[in-house]
């Protein structure tokens, strides 16, 4: 087991916007109707883009599933349900640098050690808009996290009518990563962050491939808290992100 052994739910805070600024939230609030067996998928358009920006949600969740387990038990070997869903083609897995030629292993390194495993966990997408929400449709997600400017055209038309009704079905939140207005916000302690740098320090190791201006965006230090490490997101209902994925149904 990896991360059931580093984390507990005590190294995350959780706050939200509101009338006044962010406020300190419960994971409930974050997180509504979490359940162990609920599917996350992060759509990842490069390589690098969802442990860059989802990176402390991802190891969030995933201490939430092994609280679940370390109540029942001091004797188990699971993974959560946590998909990437990658732009890979026959030239390679497609990344801020270009596609690169990456065996398996070495494209789903950085994300195995958040607990996004195994490989059957890296999940190999057509690289538009529609053929990520296609393959998330076809994963049944539960809980989904998209680059908020990653938006179809018109002329992305390939799934079916029925498909909108289904994942209101499916989908119990949906949250824009990468955002310019975010309302929900998760501060982590430094061990949380020791191992994003992990999975960032693996990213870095492939040939072709650099994130160090990506990092330098990322990070955000509030030297006045434990929690100093911050990760943004804009939560949005599933009607509000349905309406921004039009352009990917038929008949719509």
């Amino acid at each position: 087991m990896h991360t059931s052994t580093l984390l507990i739910s005590q190294n995350f805070e959780y706050w939200q916007s509101g009338e006044n600024g962010f406020t300190c939230v419960d994971f409930e609030t974050f997180c509504p109707d979490y359940h162990e067996l609920d599917r996350t998928g992060v759509i990842s358009p490069h390589l690098e883009d969802g442990i860059l920006h989802t990176g402390y949600a991802l190891l969030a969740l995933t201490t939430a599933f092994y609280d679940i387990w370390r109540a029942r038990t001091d004797d188990f070997f699971i993974y959560p349900q946590h998909f990437a869903l990658l732009d890979i083609t026959r030239g390679g897995v497609n990344t801020g640098c270009g596609r690169l030629p990456l065996e398996e292993n070495t494209l789903g390194s950085p994300w195995g050690n958040l607990d996004v495993w195994p490989d059957s966990k890296w999940i190999p997408a057509h690289g538009s808009v529609s053929g990520m929400l296609k393959k998330a449709f076809d994963l049944q997600i539960n809980r989904l996290f998209w680059p908020e400017t990653f938006r179809p055209n018109r002329e992305e038309k390939s799934l079916p009518a029925y498909a909108v009704q289904m994942l209101r079905t499916h989908l119990k939140a949906v949250y824009y990563y990468n955002t310019s207005g975010p309302n929900i916000e998760i501060h982590a302690a430094q061990n949380v962050q020791d191992l994003l740098l992990t999975s960032l320090d693996r990213l870095s190791d492939i040939d072709g491939l650099s994130i160090r201006h990506s990092l330098q965006r990322h990070v955000l230090e509030n030297p006045q808290t434990d929690y100093c490490y911050v990760e943004q997101y804009r939560k949005v209902d599933l009607d509000h992100f349905l309406n921004d994925m039009a352009d990917c149904f038929e008949n719509a």
